[in-house]
C-alpha cells in the first residue's frame, strides 16, 4: 500500500500543479488547478465549490471507512492470485524476494499485468 499510496499523491501533486492552457471551447477555466480551488479570482473565475449533504456523507463514510480491517480489503483468492503473479516476476528477474531496491519495479510490472489483464 505504501507505493500505491505515494503514486496517488505524485499524481495528485502533479495534476494540482500544472498550468492549464485557454481553450475557448472550454468551460473551465485557465491556470493551475490548486490555484483556481483557493484563488479563484486569479483567472477571473468563481468558487465551484459545493455543500455536500452530511447524510450522504455519513452513508459512504460508515459504509466504506469506519472498516478496522480496511486492509483486508482483498479476497483470499485474489490476494493468492497477486501472491502468485509476483512469484513469478521474481522468478523471471533472477530474484527470490522483494526488497526496497526492486519493489518499484515490480509494482510497476504487476501494475500493467493487471491493467492488460495478463494473468502470468
Amino acid at each position: 500500500m505504501p507505493l500505491l499510496q505515494q503514486e496517488l499523491f505524485e499524481l495528485q501533486q502533479e495534476w494540482n500543479s500544472h498550468y492549464i492552457r485557454y481553450d475557448s471551447k472550454s468551460h473551465c477555466p485557465p491556470g493551475i488547478p490548486e490555484d483556481n480551488y483557493f484563488l479563484p479570482e486569479l483567472n477571473n473565475t468563481q468558487n465551484f465549490g459545493f455543500d455536500i449533504n452530511l447524510n450522504d456523507y455519513n452513508f459512504v463514510y460508515q459504509t466504506y471507512c469506519s472498516d478496522n480491517n480496511l486492509t483486508d480489503y482483498l479476497s483470499l483468492e485474489r490476494k493468492n492470485m497477486f501472491k502468485e503473479i509476483v512469484e513469478k516476476i521474481l522468478e523471471y528477474r533472477n530474484e527470490s524476494l522483494v526488497n526496497i531496491t526492486n519493489a518499484k519495479e515490480i509494482y510497476s510490472i504487476l501494475r500493467i499485468c493487471m491493467h492488460e489483464q495478463i494473468y502470468i
